[in-house]
């Protein structure tokens, strides 16, 4: 019998390590594969952030789960006019799944000079930085929690089943109301401890995934196998497993943050500027996907992060 957070994490390591995930092929379909407008939307965003920070003559540009490097490919892109920034630039990746390191090296290697690591604590935090995560908090394994007759119960799997175990204390979660019989809450570590590291790096994050601007209840954990719906137990290793985040929650564990919906965040940035300004009929369907309310303009959110010292 597995507590949840320690079998997602044991199912998305098999499953990382063995694909690229992206695409028809794949299991979903991340915005930076969807437009080439996204990460140059994020590009834009990034400039304004080492401005904001004084142009510093050296900053480390660092995405965490850069999946393709398409993001990265097409924000380095869109900003080579502005020399001084690229001249700045000490750009690293953190990714551990080999296959996809493989694909940004592809991507990437050729044009950039790229530093790859397993882990962002391994990037020193002595000079100004701008982090992006886009679609990486959905992936790190969560804890579920539910109230029961005024009791708590911990979510586990054994043998491919859901099982509910009497637990004395959850950890504490302060931006949720107080919970009714029946309430389930999700809490992970995972996320905790990367937020805690992001936050003693001086300069600007910027955290991008689907989730709820306010904390609540509720089961959020979901698979995708070949881009369908299935069982969390279902294609262990084989199926992607991700979380909705909970952003207010999230949020609170930085001292200066902005929340916005994904279509303010990139409309804020110009994408409608940049999109007529491109003025190719073949960017239509993305652009939209990626701003409409109905699409993932108002589910996905935009977590801004500014850290004026470590």
């Amino acid at each position: 019998m597995q507590r949840l957070d320690k079998f997602m994490e044991q199912a998305l390591t098999a499953y990382y390590n063995s694909r690229d995930p992206l695409g028809v092929d794949g299991d979903f379909t991340t915005a930076p594969e969807i437009s080439q407008l996204f990460g140059e939307i994020i590009g834009i965003w990034a400039v304004q952030q080492w401005i904001k920070l004084g142009s510093p003559s050296s900053i480390n540009l660092i995405e965490i789960g850069p999946g393709r490097g398409t993001l990265m490919a097409d924000l380095l892109r869109g900003t080579q006019h502005v020399t001084a920034f690229h001249d700045a630039l000490s750009i690293h990746l953190i990714e551990t799944s080999d296959t996809l390191k493989d694909k940004q090296k592809t991507t990437l290697q050729k044009k950039y000079n790229i530093q790859w690591h397993d882990h962002l604590s391994a990037i020193k935090n002595d000079k100004p930085s701008i982090i992006i995560a886009n679609e990486f908090f959905d992936a790190l394994p969560i804890r579920q929690f539910k109230r029961d007759n005024d009791k708590w119960l911990e979510h586990y799997i054994d043998g491919g089943q859901s099982v509910w175990q009497a637990i004395d204390t959850p950890p504490l979660k302060p931006t949720l109301p107080p919970a009714k019989n029946g309430d389930i809450f999700e809490y992970s570590t995972a996320q905790k401890d990367y937020a805690e590291l992001i936050s003693t790096y001086r300069g600007a994050a910027l955290i991008i995934d689907y989730g709820y601007e306010k904390s609540a209840y509720g089961d959020s954990v979901q698979a995708l196998y070949k881009h369908q719906s299935c069982a969390i137990a279902d294609h262990i290793g084989d199926a992607d497993l991700t979380s909705h985040i909970d952003f207010e929650w999230l949020a609170s564990l930085f001292k200066n943050t902005a929340i916005k919906t994904q279509d303010d965040f990139l409309n804020e940035n110009g994408i409608a500027i940049r999109y007529h300004q491109l003025n190719n009929p073949s960017l239509i369907s993305g652009y939209e996907r990626l701003v409409h309310a109905d699409q993932m303009g108002k589910l996905f959110k935009a977590l801004e992060i500014f850290n004026s010292k470590p």
